[in-house]
């Protein structure tokens, strides 16, 4: 059996049924792959771990129903746009020296920038399969194309926030591909990125000519991640509460008037302490 066919006939597989169809296993095993989703072991037709979790990324990424290849499962892999290898190898861990060269540039200490990147995304900026970390902001995206979507995608589109609508990790790439498929533009800008989640919407402020070149950055490497966040700091005229290390004024700024619910602040401080032993 093949994708097409579950796409055509409307069938549903469960998925420890690939246990019996290497030729299906490893056409998934190929798609996957090519959508982004490493797969261990690469495409030998056996089904096995790796192979489930791989699955269970893609699945989760876009919202699919869990345990089961369907039409709908099938419709999303076959369409999936092909990533090419440069976007997951471009992946960069920063160096000792890098955050020496952000720290010496906003002239604070290099426990300030690590205790700024653990907080925001706990010490990535990307997800195991290659893409940034991001989180998709419906309120946002509501503010940005003027409630027209309220209706018909209220996942996505919200005149209010609401934590239930966030899915988390690679899920949240699900909604921004079906937002972005409304109005890519809005769609980027109501999302935060990579390291240190900095809006979409913040991209002039982050050294860009615009959102795209800015969501081409991000998913760069974790080195054009910090040069953003040096840029943003620096033109927001945060960097002083980061030197004198007013944890406070900075998350107030960075994440807003209910920092203090997330407890940002305390988190920040904590964060430093532990990086400068």
């Amino acid at each position: 059996m093949r994708l097409e066919d579950i796409a055509l006939h409307d069938l549903s597989i469960p998925y420890d049924s690939l246990k019996k169809d290497g030729q299906l296993t490893k056409q998934l095993q190929t798609l996957i792959a090519a959508a982004g989703v490493p797969v261990k072991g690469g495409a030998d037709g056996i089904y096995g771990k790796n192979t489930l979790a791989a699955i269970q990324t893609f699945a989760a990424a876009r919202g699919l129903p869990a345990g089961v290849v369907n039409k709908q499962f099938a419709d999303a892999l076959l369409g999936a746009p092909t990533v090419t290898p440069a976007v997951v190898t471009a992946v960069r861990t920063l160096t000792d020296a890098d955050y020496t060269a952000c720290a010496t540039s906003l002239n604070c200490e290099v426990a300030a920038i690590r205790a700024v990147v653990d907080v925001e995304s706990r010490g990535s900026g990307f997800l195991p399969d290659g893409r940034p970390k991001i989180l998709f902001e419906a309120l946002h995206f509501h503010r940005f194309t003027g409630g027209k979507y309220d209706k018909s995608h209220p996942n996505i589109s919200s005149p209010v926030w609401k934590r239930s609508l966030y899915k988390g990790g690679a899920a949240e790439w699900g909604r921004l591909e079906e937002a972005a498929a409304l109005d890519r533009t809005s769609a980027y800008k109501a999302t935060s990125w990579g390291l240190f989640q900095i809006m979409g919407f913040n991209y002039q402020a982050s050294g860009f000519q615009s959102v795209e070149d800015f969501v081409a950055a991000m998913k760069e490497s974790e080195g054009a991640q910090l040069q953003a966040f040096a840029n943003f700091v620096r033109n927001q005229k945060w960097d002083g509460f980061l030197r004198n290390r007013q944890w406070a004024m900075f998350a107030k700024r960075y994440n807003g008037p209910s920092y203090a619910q997330n407890h940002y602040d305390t988190k920040l401080a904590d964060s430093y302490r532990k990086h400068l032993g």
